[in-house]
C-alpha cells in the first residue's frame, strides 16, 4: 500500500485502514482537517494518499445512502447523500468498463503478435545455397534433380 496511506492508518487507527480491511464512508473537508492538525506532513502527501484510498471500487462501494461518515477519531461526522451513492454507483461502472475494455485489448494484443520469425540457420542457408558447380557440369542450381541432368532437356 501506499506509504502515505500507511502513514495516516498509523497517525489514525480509527478512520484509516489497511488494504485488507474495508473502508468506511471519510467526513467531507477531511483533508484540511488533517493538514491543521499536522502541519508537518506535506500537503501533497496528504492528498495522493487520500486519493489512492478514496478512488477506489472498495471506496466507492461502501457508499451508500445514509451510512454514516467518520471523522478522524471514527466518530459519525454526516452522512452519505442519495448524489453521493449515484455518482460512487458510476465510478464504479466506469472502472468495470475500463477492465473490460482492458482485458479485451491484452487479448486483441497477445493474438494480433506476430511469431517472431527467426533467421534460418546456418546449416540450412547452406543446403538452399546454389552448388557452385556449373550447370554444365551437372547437378544444377536450384531445383535441379539429383542425378543430374537428363538427356531429353
Amino acid at each position: 500500500m501506499h506509504e502515505g496511506v500507511d502513514q495516516l492508518a498509523t497517525l489514525y487507527p480509527f478512520c484509516f485502514f489497511r488494504a485488507h480491511e474495508p473502508r468506511r464512508p471519510l467526513k467531507v473537508g477531511i483533508r484540511e482537517d488533517i493538514i491543521a492538525q499536522h502541519p508537518e506532513l506535506q500537503p501533497g502527501v496528504i492528498v495522493s494518499a487520500l486519493k489512492i484510498y478514496t478512488r477506489c471500487v472498495p471506496y466507492w462501494s461502501m457508499l451508500k445512502a445514509g451510512a454514516p461518515r467518520i471523522d478522524l477519531d471514527g466518530n459519525v461526522a454526516g452522512e452519505v447523500t442519495l448524489e453521493d451513492e449515484r455518482a460512487a454507483k458510476l465510478k464504479i461502472a466506469k472502472a468495470e468498463r475500463r477492465a473490460k475494455a482492458k482485458e479485451i485489448e491484452d487479448r486483441k494484443k497477445a493474438t494480433a503478435q506476430p511469431l517472431s520469425r527467426q533467421p534460418p540457420s546456418h546449416r540450412r542457408r547452406r543446403w538452399l545455397a546454389p552448388s557452385p558447380r556449373p550447370d554444365w557440369v551437372g547437378g544444377g542450381g536450384y531445383g535441379a534433380s539429383p542425378r543430374g541432368r537428363t538427356r531429353d532437356r
